[in-house]
C-alpha cells in the first residue's frame, strides 16, 4: 500500500507492523498519522499509481486538530498496534495512546500525554498497557507508564517510572523503544517483570505490579503517580532498542555500546525483605541479575534482538547482522 494522500503529518513513511485481526482484515498505521483497516485479500487488491494496493475498508485519524499547532508536522505514527479483546491500542506521535474499537473502527479510548510516542503499547497477560514515553514537547521526564484500559483514561494510571533526561542526537530523554514483559516465559511461578532501555543510558528491570509507596510528580499530566519497584538498574549506554526476555530466565539488551546478556536468577525471600517481589501465588522472591556476556562494546545497535533456536540475531549500524551463540 502506498501512503500517498496528504495529511498534516510531514511523513509518508511506514515503520509500523501490521496486525491481522481475523476475517480477512488487517490494521496498519502510517507515518501520515492515519490508521488503516485493510482487506488482506490479494485478489481484491487493485492497481493504483502503478502499485498493486489493498482495498482500504476504513481510516482512523491518529491526532486531534489541536495537536497540529503543538507538534507542527511531527504527528508521525511509528509504533505498532496491539490487540486486547475487541480493541486495538496504539501510541501515536501526536501524544495520544488510542483505543480503537474493532467493530466500529472508531476511537473509543484516548489517553493524552502530549509527548512524541515511538514505542508500542505493550499488553500484559493481566490486560494492562505498558507505554514508553519520550521526552519531547513535554516538561519533566519521559519514562514508562502503566495504564488500565478498562478504566476511564484519566483514572487509568497505575504507576509511572520517570527516566533521566539526556540529549542524544535529536532526543532529550525518555524511552524510544518499547517495554518488554516476561509474561511469555513465566507460568506464574516467578514475579511479573518489565524491562526497558532508556536514552539516559540505563537498563531498568522492575515489577509489573508492586509499587514503592512513593509518588512522583508528572508535570505533563499535572498529577502525581505511584512508582514501581525497580530491582535492577545498570548503565549500559543510551539505547533506542527494546530489550527482550527469553528462555532460561535470560534477558538480552542492546544499544549504542554493544549487546549485553543477563541471567535472571530467582531466590526465595520473605514478604518484608527489601525488593522482594510477589508471584501470582503470593510467594516472594529476590531477583539476582548477573551479566553473563557482552558483545562488541562501542558498536552501535538500534535494532531489537531476536532469539531463534538458541541463537541471538541482531543487526548493527555497521550494516552487518550478527548471530551470537
Amino acid at each position: 500500500m502506498e501512503i500517498g494522500h496528504q495529511e498534516n503529518s510531514y511523513s509518508r513513511d511506514n515503520d509500523s507492523s501490521a496486525l491481522y485481526l481475523g476475517d480477512g482484515v488487517l490494521f496498519n498505521a502510517g507515518e501520515n498519522a492515519i490508521g488503516y483497516f485493510l482487506d488482506s485479500s490479494t485478489s481484491k487488491a487493485k492497481l493504483k499509481q502503478g502499485i498493486k494496493q489493498p482495498n482500504i475498508l476504513s481510516e482512523v485519524q491518529l491526532y486531534a486538530a489541536g495537536d497540529i499547532s503543538k507538534h507542527g508536522g511531527n504527528l508521525v505514527a511509528e509504533s505498532s498496534p496491539s490487540r486486547l479483546k475487541d480493541r486495538i491500542f496504539i501510541a501515536a506521535g501526536s501524544g495520544h495512546i488510542y483505543g480503537i474499537s474493532i467493530e466500529t473502527k472508531k476511537i473509543v479510548w484516548d489517553f493524552y500525554t502530549g509527548s512524541d510516542l515511538d514505542g508500542s503499547a505493550v499488553i500484559s497477560k493481566s490486560g494492562k498497557l505498558f507505554c514508553a514515553i519520550e521526552k519531547q514537547y513535554i516538561q519533566g521526564n519521559g519514562g514508562v507508564l502503566k495504564l488500565n484500559p478498562n478504566k476511564e483514561p484519566n483514572a487509568s494510571v497505575e504507576w509511572f517510572l520517570p527516566t533521566g533526561n539526556r540529549r542524544l542526537s535529536s532526543w532529550e530523554g525518555g524511552i524510544i523503544g518499547s517495554v518488554a514483559l516476561n509474561d511469555e516465559y513465566n507460568s506464574g511461578e516467578f514475579p511479573a517483570l518489565f524491562a526497558t532501555n532508556a536514552i539516559d543510558g540505563n537498563l531498568y528491570i522492575g515489577s509489573q505490579d508492586m509499587t514503592t509507596g512513593k509518588k512522583t510528580a508528572v508535570s505533563w499530566r499535572k498529577q502525581s503517580y505511584d512508582t514501581p519497584v525497580i530491582v535492577f538498574k545498570k548503565e549500559i549506554g543510551s539505547s533506542i532498542s527494546t530489550p527482550i526476555f527469553t528462555d532460561g530466565n535470560k534477558l538480552i539488551s542492546a544499544g549504542y555500546n554493544g549487546v549485553y546478556l543477563f541471567n535472571l536468577n530467582w531466590e526465595r525471600a520473605k514478604s518484608g525483605d527489601k525488593n522482594a517481589l510477589r508471584n501470582a501465588k503470593g510467594e516472594f522472591y529476590h531477583l539476582k541479575v548477573i551479566e553473563s556476556g557482552r558483545f562488541k562494546p562501542g558498536l552501535s545497535f538500534e535494532a531489537t534482538p531476536v532469539v531463534w533456536d538458541g541463537i541471538v540475531r541482531i543487526c548493527a549500524r555497521d550494516g552487518w547482522m550478527y548471530t551470537l551463540g
